[in-house]
């Protein structure tokens, strides 16, 4: 299956999202919008990029999102443990109780220094029990397993209080919303890709639908809790977080499909694992450089935070990202190298191991 452009486009509007959900309240409805569908939305698009990755064996699925997933994610604690010394100090305890978090995975809430970074190994985490549902023969049965995690693990200890090391407990919450994305991108692509009369007509009517939901959460008000669609939807609050969040990555994705020619959104959003490590850094050294020159960041309203916003994440595409991503890849090479230093065979009794690099 081909990628799409569209696909980098609405990444770039997710960490656009979470970039403004994680500012101050001054946002007000828009922050709370934001802040009710930034994760949700970044694990349904994640999921959606599921569809390209090519078949493996469990072991060499392990090594890519390893290589992909879990050395990043230690790269940047690393980075934000160093600029958080340089900038702020460290006691012993706290520093302690800071490389414990990172060492069990950044479990979500417990890190100072790298606040978002839970993400990262908790995606690890989301695709590796991925990997083992999705041998289900249908996916009827795969949408009903990562929807019963998500009821009796996920939805409220696992998402509002994890505790488990690499995100696990909040990873069964979350691979709903995984499973989502990847079972219907296919659809979403021949209906985003048609020119039938039929596919505008559908569009049309879902994408209207999608606007008057986006512009009820909006206004605060949540369309599963009236009464006139009847009690079942209330009785599955549970479930009607994911369909809602699936409905607005639907309009987003109209829009990304529009805006799909963008080259700069398009970089951006290939980009969006660097903004996610490096999001503290950006942010506060942002402020902190501007505060050398007696400049003051004070954002009164949606719209400044939204510039603001913008101005950091291409900030970051200009001159932070390019010099992470050289050292990055140093480190993500000699991990390669490492995994693939021997190989299986038998030695006068003795087994020499080694993983072939995955293609």
């Amino acid at each position: 299956m081909q990628r799409e452009k569209w696909l980098d486009i609405l990444k770039f509007m997710g960490i656009w999202i979470v970039y403004f959900g994680h500012m101050n309240s001054t946002g007000g409805r828009l922050y709370n919008m934001a802040w009710n569908i930034n994760v949700p939305l970044f694990f349904i698009v994640s999921g959606m990029c599921e569809n390209f990755s090519q078949p493996r064996t469990f072991i060499n699925y392990l090594k890519k999102n390893i290589n992909s997933l879990l050395v990043p994610f230690y790269f940047f604690a690393f980075v934000s443990m160093i600029f958080f010394e340089i900038c702020y100090g460290w006691n012993t305890e706290t520093f302690k109780d800071e490389v414990t978090v990172f060492l069990l995975g950044g479990i979500r809430n417990k890190s100072i220094s790298a606040t978002t970074l839970w993400f990262i190994s908790c995606l690890f985490s989301v695709r590796i029990i991925f990997y083992v549902i999705h041998k289900m023969k249908f996916k009827v049965l795969m949408i009903a397993g990562a929807a019963l995690l998500y009821c009796n693990y996920g939805h409220i200890n696992g998402i509002c209080n994890p505790s488990l090391p690499f995100n696990i407990d909040s990873a069964c919450g979350y691979l709903f919303y995984y499973v989502m994305g990847y079972t219907s991108y296919p659809l979403l692509n021949k209906c985003l890709l048609s020119k039938t009369l039929m596919g505008f007509f559908l569009k049309g009517i879902l994408g209207t639908t999608a606007a008057i939901y986006t512009v009820c959460l909006y206004l605060g008000r949540n369309v599963f809790k009236i009464p006139i669609l009847g009690d079942i939807l209330y009785t599955c609050s549970p479930v009607a977080p994911v369909l809602g969040a699936c409905i607005i990555v639907f309009l987003m994705s109209l829009f990304a499909y529009k805006l799909q020619d963008s080259v700069l959104f398009s970089n951006l959003g290939a980009e969006t694992l660097y903004y996610c490590g490096l999001e503290t850094i950006l942010k506060r050294g942002t402020e902190f450089l501007l505060a050398v020159f007696g400049i003051k960041i004070e954002c009164a309203n949606a719209f400044q935070i939204i510039v603001y916003t913008f101005l950091l994440l291409f900030i970051g595409h200009k001159y932070i990202v390019p010099i992470t991503k050289s050292v990055l890849n140093i480190f993500q090479t000699k991990i390669i190298y490492a995994l693939n230093v021997s190989e299986y065979c038998r030695n006068n009794n003795h087994f020499i191991f080694k993983v072939k690099q995955d293609e």
